[in-house]
């Protein structure tokens, strides 16, 4: 059996460090397995060889030659060169989902073949000691790749299964009672461990990474605010020239999001990590989304920094690029060139009205730290009074700004900026550049307590199936965060354009409204009623797996913690069947367990001399008179009688009272939950005679 036991612990490291394959691509399912299993099949050799044929090599000097054919192995697999190092480092830094390079898959390799080489070690220790490398190693996992995605479904059930091997064959014959404590055992670990990282939609919270813990590496290679630019790229004194082809028209080109406003301006506020070429999912929403890919073709690259690509990138032809998980952009690296084409697959969300009807405006965290003028101010009171839903609200405020008499202004004279004083000019003068449009939205929104942020980026203009990009066709726009759609694009600039020297508007509409997001039309504000003058607005109700999940989980935690009390109930219950022998030889056990509990230095292992000279002072007395009934039993010629079995409940009862009586109630109620008494089941030929 030892065998299996050291298969199924080195199966178990191996299982742990597979928990890293959601941080690799889709297409690296193959590789991560071979790079897992390979070295754990090398420990499996090594370890079998070593018991059998190379018992010299036993101890320390095996297990440095078992680590030397671990680093081989992982080496030959995944011939990570001289970037071996680098593995770690690169795992930490990059966005994930990363591309499956050999340094990543050497740090998973050997990462795998250490754990399996530990748990193998220890596997023929202790039961339950393999189990401590492979939940290190699956923590290390979840805390890189739960931010990415949840494991297999099948994941959990194989590891418990794996896991309980070790301990239902420790000690060469499997048992239902050693089962059972694997599971209690190893159940608890597993489902902490998986309640805590990964990306459960019932869970609100975002999955804890160990990414955070190191910073991103990727600096931006502009270092001009691209907000800055505006007016230089749309008067064209900043040169710029895209063309292209896309799968489907799209409506805008997003190149940087701007997330940071101090009431002079907005600015990038994301941090980047090394990209490969597939890129991570949006943040949580439930927005239905189409499929675009575009092939841009960047004519003048010493002209922008970031890369216009439609809503959120999901895969790129070019690597080595940043990425801000946070918005999706995409930056060229500081110590990089802006790439002379490429390839973009994103998603862009699909929302008609009706669908956006059913949500609101999610709330942000924090509150600006700036004061808008009081002309600002009676704007938003004006565009949201009589209106006392979230979304209602929202779309006066939506609808106010794009209704007569505001304008959009691109006139050579039109003023740059987006600051306070711009926003307060454009609702003062009602006319003004997407610039200030996507600024007084967004900051109103804020205003508001709503999630908002600006992105600067392009509408290209179609040529059939062509597009074509220019610093002329820069604009800006807002993106809204909603509570269950998530980030939504919202254009808040009118179509109207400015009246010019004496002229008048073109006759066009306020909006367009042929973007993927459609707004719902605006609707007269109703008059309070009785329950909305006294009541307060009240958080949506969780959906029903947030409120079902974790009564499940707390229920489930409270049953495995109780499940040792009740098998031992079980237990005593059953406790005066068998044979009289075996009853005698079972109450000894149990007061030996007893004993340990108490912190006598005693064990099952020990002989009956041996457990005496080892107890209190205090138990001596009536472990005496046992220890010769168990002799007695154990390797008496005489038959054992009732009595004898009687005799022997009465004394471990006994020994039992007196430990109680000494220890203080914390010992006592630990007793409750204590799972040794569950494989007090002794043999016969395991006790030996006591010492005079």
């Amino acid at each position: 059996m030892r065998s299996v036991r050291v298969v199924s612990a080195a199966a178990l490291g191996a299982l742990a460090a597979w928990s890293f394959r959601p941080a690799f691509d889709s297409g690296a399912g193959l590789a991560v397995t071979w790079a897992v299993v390979v070295p754990a099949v090398v420990v499996v050799v090594w370890e079998l060889l070593t018991a059998s044929l190379l018992k010299r090599t036993a101890g320390g000097v095996g297990t440095a030659l078992a680590l030397l054919w671990v680093v081989v192995a992982a080496a030959a697999v995944t011939r990570p060169g001289s970037a071996a190092l680098e593995g770690p480092f690169r795992l930490l830094t990059s966005a994930l989902p990363t591309d499956a390079a050999p340094p990543q898959l050497a740090a998973v390799s050997v990462l795998s073949g250490l754990t399996a080489l530990a748990a193998v070690q220890v596997v023929t220790r202790n039961a339950l000691l393999p189990l401590v490398p492979a939940l290190l190693s699956l923590g290390l996992g979840l805390s890189l790749s739960a931010s990415v995605g949840p494991l297999p479904a099948w994941y959990v059930p194989v590891f418990v299964v794996v896991a309980v091997v070790p301990v239902l064959f420790h000690g060469g014959s499997a048992s239902r009672v050693r089962l059972v404590m694997g599971v209690v055992a190893v159940v608890p670990a597993v489902a902490a461990a998986l309640l805590l990282g990964p990306a459960d939609p019932a869970v609100s919270r975002p999955p804890a990474s160990a990414q955070a813990l190191v910073d991103a590496p990727v600096r931006p290679k502009p270092h001009t605010n691209p907000m800055a630019q505006y007016l230089a790229l749309r008067d064209q004194k900043l040169v710029l020239r895209i063309d292209g082809t896309a799968s489907a028209r799209v409506e805008r080109l997003g190149m940087v999001t701007l997330t940071e406003f101090d009431g002079r301006g907005w600015s990038p506020g994301s941090t980047y990590r090394r990209a490969a070429h597939q890129l991570p999912a949006p943040p949580q929403g439930t927005a239905p989304r189409r499929q675009v890919s575009v092939d841009l073709r960047v004519l003048t690259p010493d002209s922008i920094g970031w890369l216009p690509k439609p809503g959120w990138p999901r895969r790129v032809s070019v690597t080595d690029l940043g990425f801000a998980g946070d918005t999706g952009d995409l930056v060229v690296p500081a110590d990089g060139d802006t790439p002379a084409g490429y390839r973009i697959e994103s998603e862009e969300p699909l929302v008609p009205p009706e669908l956006l009807s059913t949500d609101q405006p999610a709330p942000r965290a924090d509150r600006p730290d700036f004061v808008l003028p009081p002309d600002v101010l009676a704007f938003v009171d004006t565009a949201t009074a009589g209106r006392h839903t979230e979304l209602d609200r929202f779309l006066g405020l939506y609808h106010n700004l794009g209704a007569e008499p505001f304008h959009h202004d691109s006139s050579e004279e039109a003023p740059s900026g987006n600051g306070v004083y711009q926003i307060s000019a454009l609702l003062k003068n009602h006319r003004g550049t997407s610039e200030q449009y996507a600024s007084a939205f967004a900051v109103l929104c804020r205003q508001l307590g709503w999630d908002a942020r600006v992105v600067l980026g392009f509408k290209p203009r179609w040529d059939g199936d062509t597009l074509v990009v220019e610093g002329r066709d820069v604009h800006a726009w807002t993106e809204v965060r909603f509570d269950r759609l998530g980030w939504l694009p919202i254009d808040p600039s009118p179509t109207r354009e400015a009246p010019r020297a004496g002229g008048d508007p073109a006759g066009q509409p306020d909006r367009s409204d042929t973007g993927t997001v459609q707004l719902p039309p605006a609707h007269d504000p109703a008059p309070p009623s009785e329950s909305d003058a006294t009541a307060f607005p009240v958080a949506a109700p969780p959906p029903p797996s947030e409120s079902v999940a974790m009564p499940i989980v707390v229920g489930a935690m409270l049953l495995l913690l109780l499940l040792v009390p009740l098998l031992n109930i079980v237990r005593l219950r059953k406790r005066g069947r068998g044979s009289t022998r075996r009853r005698v030889l079972q109450a000894w056990g149990e007061a030996v367990v007893a004993l340990r509990a108490a912190g006598a230095a005693v064990n099952e292992h020990q002989t009956t001399g041996q457990v005496v000279e080892a107890a209190p002072v205090g138990c001596v007395p009536v472990l005496h008179p046992f220890a010769d009934l168990v002799d007695r039993a154990a390797y008496g010629p005489d038959e054992v009688t009732e009595e004898m079995a009687l005799t022997a409940a009465g004394l471990r009862d006994q020994l039992r009272e007196r430990l109680r009586a000494a220890s203080p109630w914390g010992r006592r109620t630990a007793r409750l939950f204590d799972p040794r008494p569950l494989v007090a089941r002794r043999r016969p030929a395991e006790y030996g005679q006591r010492s005079p």
